[in-house]
């Protein structure tokens, strides 16, 4: 009697949550407390165990519900908690009988998941969308969370499967590699299309959604591919332009074909170093001014950095990185570590009274960690350490071991996960300390 006792208080509960859950999701709009209890309903219902039928499904839209309240107060573990139990419950017909809620729940989840570094739920419930999804449109939007989530996990080489995936789904073909022969073909309706300023060969016609959804892959896949496989860099230039002009997207994507075929021209042994500054500043005034896009910032920031390197002193590159962060005008988060990362290396090189450039390189550390991203925490973190050493605050001045940095304990970490930046910065860095406390023989080295 006392555990059915039990048992029936805790059904009384459920049905409790559930009708108050029910009652404010069916209003159009929540006062704070009225949001507070549908949150308090949803965490109730997280505690349930799977129900079949009607109730499992108002509990799923309710737990929805509550979680799309925790994300817009910011609170990610809530957010996760109950977006992971509003799909758990969906009872089996859903698919079929409510495919909208299906879908939504299934997105939401990727994001909640992507945003607490769950990959690998995001990668199954992104398995689950491509098999189960009414439209292309739908499957992207999971393949654009499994991407995020993969680069932000530093997973570089799985990151890029899945931008060829989304891109092949959009009915484009981008290869493994290049040969000889296709790199000078590519290489030739680049240059065609930069000189008729109209796309050659291709019949393939997008709307604004997908156009949009291919230059966005198409931007972020650059760093990556120019970090694992450069020579990739001049076919997704070419599709591109291809995108953007032939399917009138604008200036934006037109803007980072000429960026990326501009930093070829930069980089190759055979490239044409003028040619490649003024594609980039071309590229860079077209993006100038109007609301910042993922592109544009993409666009701006690269373009900056290596038209400085190969034209002017370092310091000029800092306004326009500045401007990016300070003034908002990315709305893309991720741009954030990047740019400050950027800002970090160069002031190191730039003679400034070490003791300023200790105080904000931790200013700048703690605006990273904020954002969360540990690949570009643990470069600041060489920025600081090399900083300090400059500083004769470390014991041994060419090792990076000290407040910030331990090179023997996180040195095998950057080599395990192939984090090939970091590893760059760390031996030149390491070299230029070697240089100035005259330890010749480690420098070599």
């Amino acid at each position: 009697r006392q555990n059915s006792s039990i048992l029936l208080s805790k059904v009384s509960r459920v049905q409790n949550h559930i009708g108050i859950g029910n009652y404010f999701v069916k209003k159009k709009a929540l006062n704070p407390e009225q949001k507070r209890q549908l949150r308090e309903s949803g965490l109730f219902l997280t505690t349930m165990t799977k129900e079949k039928g009607k109730e499992s499904y108002e509990a799923s839209n309710i737990l929805y519900h509550g979680a799309l309240l925790a994300k817009e107060e910011g609170d990610a573990p809530q957010f996760y908690l109950m977006i992971s139990k509003a799909k758990a419950m969906l009872p089996p017909d859903c698919l079929g009988k409510n495919y909208a809620f299906y879908r939504d729940v299934c997105l939401t989840n990727c994001e909640a998941a992507a945003s607490v570094g769950e990959v690998l739920e995001v990668e199954e419930i992104c398995h689950e969308l491509q098999r189960n999804a009414n439209s292309n449109e739908d499957k992207l939007k999971g393949l654009r969370y499994q991407f995020n989530a993969q680069k932000s996990a530093n997973m570089l080489e799985k990151a890029i499967e899945t931008g060829r995936q989304a891109l092949t789904l959009m009915g484009f073909f981008v290869p493994f590699s290049l040969t000889p022969v296709q790199k000078k073909i590519i290489t030739a309706k680049v240059e065609l299309i930069l000189l008729q300023k109209r796309t050659v060969f291709s019949t393939l016609v997008l709307n604004k959604e997908e156009c949009e959804m291919a230059i966005y892959f198409i931007s972020e896949l650059s760093p990556i591919v120019f970090s694992q496989n450069p020579a990739l860099l001049i076919y997704l230039s070419y599709l591109t332009l291809q995108v953007s002009i032939k399917n009138k997207f604008g200036k934006d994507g037109v803007a980072l074909g000429y960026m990326l075929y501009g930093l070829i021209q930069c980089q190759s042994e055979s490239g044409n170093i003028k040619k490649g500054i003024d594609l980039g500043r071309k590229a860079m005034e077209m993006v100038s001014g109007g609301e910042r896009t993922p592109v544009s910032s993409t666009v701006e920031f690269l373009g900056a950095n290596f038209l400085i390197h190969w034209q002017a002193h370092l310091k000029h590159s800092l306004p326009p990185l500045y401007r990016l962060i300070s003034n908002g005008e990315t709305n893309k988060l991720s741009d954030a570590p990047v740019i400050l990362n950027a800002i970090s290396y160069r002031k190191i090189f730039l003679a400034e009274k070490l003791e300023d450039i200790d105080s904000e390189l931790n200013e700048l550390r703690r605006t990273i960690d904020q954002v969360g991203d540990q690949v570009h925490v643990y470069r600041q973190m060489i920025y600081q350490q090399v900083t300090e050493n400059l500083m004769s605050k470390s014991g041994d001045p060419v090792l990076l071991d000290g407040t910030h940095y331990n090179e023997k304990k996180l040195l095998a970490d950057h080599i395990k996960s192939h984090d090939i930046i970091t590893l760059f910065q760390f031996y030149v860095l390491k070299m230029m300390l070697c240089c100035i406390f005259r330890d010749f023989r480690k420098g070599l080295q």
